[in-house]
């Protein structure tokens, strides 16, 4: 008599952030060996897009995903180019050991992702593009802001710190997720109370559980 017998995955990988000083550029990393794996996010994004993905892949690769310039963690400093940016990441890389990687960029982070291996090809082993931005002149007035020389950068910044400031029930959306035990990047709606859900959809919304009308009515807390 034969049964058949599902092999256990293994564990998802744990998170960790960092913050790179020398370009001061923020990031979030997974796993501890195997090919690496670096991902940019698109316009107005951050790093934390990637989570799942990291926690995912990181079990046998090491992740890296990072704040582009005026992101999230990364200080915008002098930069008003697509090449400027992916040299950059080209010096992360370098920094941290990476060679021969493989790519990922979504929507302006694949903009950045292909100038990045015409500038750095022997860096980049495999590219990966999702929803790229790759002629940067194709999307739309608003997104092409960052293009504008001198201003563009800073418009952006100026943007995402107006938008921060009408979050002010972000930090208590982020506890009362936290006290319930539920970890955000968890893809697994059973370990989520169902009332967070309700109160707020940001619990776990890498497993693309959609908010409530009336979470997003009353809950503005940005998605980790």
């Amino acid at each position: 008599m034969s049964s058949n017998v599902v092999p256990q995955s293994p564990a998802l990988a744990e998170i960790r952030s960092g913050f790179y000083e020398s370009l001061a550029l923020g990031y979030v990393w997974a796993g501890e060996q195997g090919a690496p794996l670096v991902m940019l996010h698109g316009w107005g994004a951050f790093k934390e897009l990637w989570w799942s993905t990291l926690r995912d892949l990181g079990r046998d690769h090491r992740c890296f995903a990072i704040d582009l310039p005026g992101h999230g963690d990364s200080a915008l400093q002098h930069i008003d180019s697509m090449a400027q940016i992916a040299d950059m990441i080209a010096a992360f890389c370098a920094a941290n050991g990476l060679e021969a990687i493989t790519l990922f960029g979504h929507s302006m982070g694949g903009c950045v992702a292909v100038e990045l291996a015409l500038r750095h090809p022997d860096l980049v082993r495999r590219l990966v593009l999702v929803d790229a931005a790759v002629d940067a002149r194709l999307m739309p007035a608003f997104a092409r802001s960052y293009l504008l020389p001198g201003i563009g950068w800073p418009a952006l910044r100026l943007m995402q710190t107006v938008g921060r400031g009408f979050r002010p029930l972000a930090g208590g959306c982020r506890t009362i997720i936290a006290a319930a035990g539920c970890d955000p990047g968890c893809g697994d709606r059973r370990i989520c109370p169902a009332s967070i859900h309700t109160a707020c959809g940001c619990c776990c919304i890498a497993s693309s559980i959609p908010m409530p009308a009336s979470a997003s009515a009353s809950c503005a807390c940005r998605p980790w």
